[in-house]
């Protein structure tokens, strides 16, 4: 997929209350399925051992926005006409959120980020997807750093992820935006199973700068 001319990536965090934040949780929930079939057909049963149903069934849940919350990457048009609300027209309606004069917007993707209990200051990055019509468009990148930008923000020490060997892509990503190889912190029985950490301030309470390159690349969102 290529962005058509007349649509631009935002990332947005859903509204506090009202019928646009379970629209938005909606589509967090069919993007977690569709990761969730793609890791099946891989060999990974992501909802034995992660308790999805039930995570999805009481959304926010541990994502609320005093962990972190959750984040949507989102093509939106740029201008409210109905030829820029075509464009996206095609979207799956269960990924598609309509946002009145603003138009049609093609969710893309989605991170959320969790406390960690017995760890202070880490932030867990989780649900990190990006739809499978979507992909090869910087979107993983960008919702990567948007999650570390909350966590940051949030003060946030450390953030931490787990991975699989077998989902190469994201491990190379992950590498790519400076986040080091870790001891496994969390419960994962997958034999190729990969954990990640990334140090957001030092011992003595400064801030760690990010990769250059990763700060190049939020620059597009």
């Amino acid at each position: 997929m290529a962005l058509p001319p007349g649509v631009e990536l935002t990332i947005f965090s859903p509204p506090a209350v009202g019928r646009l934040r379970t629209n938005f949780f909606s589509c967090f929930s069919t993007l977690v399925r569709e990761f969730q079939a793609e890791l099946l057909a891989l060999g990974c049963p992501l909802a034995t051992f992660q308790a999805v149903d039930s995570e999805l069934a009481g959304l926010p849940g541990v994502y609320d926005p005093t962990s972190g919350g959750a984040l949507w990457l989102c093509c939106i048009p740029t201008h409210s006409n109905g030829a820029d609300v075509a464009l996206v027209a095609h979207w799956p309606p269960e990924l598609t959120l309509h946002l009145g004069c603003l138009g049609a917007h093609a969710v893309l993707g989605c991170v959320a980020l969790r406390r960690m209990e017995g760890r202070d200051g880490a932030r867990e990055v989780k649900r990190l997807i990006v739809t499978s019509r979507a992909r090869r468009l910087g979107a993983g990148r960008a919702l990567l750093g948007a999650a570390v930008d909350r966590a940051r923000e949030a003060g946030a020490t450390e953030a931490l992820l787990d991975s699989l060997g077998r989902l190469r892509a994201a491990g190379a990503l992950y590498k790519a935006e400076g986040w080091e190889p870790c001891a496994p912190y969390c419960h994962n029985p997958m034999e190729d199973a990969l954990f990640f950490r990334l140090a957001l301030r030092t011992a003595d309470g400064a801030e760690v700068s990010p990769k250059e390159g990763a700060r190049a690349a939020r620059i597009l969102v």
